[in-house]
């Protein structure tokens, strides 16, 4: 066999198999016991974590992160004071203040906890972050040492990223961590 490499891929009855990893990658990641999986209210971030699950195993550690969008200030318009065009940029008091009033982090932490939870990742380590979320997702695996990165991915048009971006690409070209991006899963019908 010359100028050629072959792949060996993972039998068809393993879980790597199934979620088209070579055989190498799927042994690989039995050594990868810290994941770090980002997490949203999206089906994507589901079968993501779901798909974590199933490829770590029961006796990994799982951190589940959630990041919420930096909370502004209403206009002034919203008070009934003229719009003068502007937006503040500091964090809202409205929507920090009162007694039922939850911070952004806090919420964003039990968002991840709940996804977790409903993708079968039980007893995930959830943090809550705010800000940019590809930053955000590798400040956490950088706290939490962290083995892999595991983040949802779906299929949207050039325009579609043009205009909002990918945070999987983001933490992807970060290069401080491997990366398994989860395509969306595939109708069966």
């Amino acid at each position: 066999m010359t100028g050629s490499a072959q792949i060996e891929t993972a039998p068809s009855d393993s879980i790597g198999a199934r979620h088209g990893l070579p055989h190498a990658a799927a042994g690989y990641a039995t050594a990868m016991k810290n994941i770090l999986i980002a997490v949203d209210l999206t089906e994507e971030s589901r079968h993501a974590a779901t798909v974590a699950r199933e490829i770590f195993g029961p006796d990994a550690t799982y951190i589940a992160i959630n990041v919420a969008d930096e909370p502004t200030a209403r206009s002034a318009a919203a008070f009934g004071m003229p719009a003068w065009g502007s937006v503040f940029s500091y964090p809202d008091p409205m929507l920090t203040a009162g007694p039922d009033a939850r911070h952004p982090v806090d919420q964003a932490e039990q968002l991840a906890s709940h996804v977790a939870t409903e993708a079968g990742v039980d007893g995930a380590v959830p943090v809550g972050a705010v800000g940019d979320p590809a930053n955000a997702i590798v400040r956490a695996a950088t706290e939490h040492r962290v083995d892999v990165i595991v983040v949802g991915s779906s299929e949207r048009g050039w325009f579609g990223k043009l205009l909002d971006g990918s945070v999987a690409e983001d933490v992807v070209d970060a290069h401080a961590f491997p990366v398994l991006v989860v395509p969306q899963p595939v109708d069966a019908g």
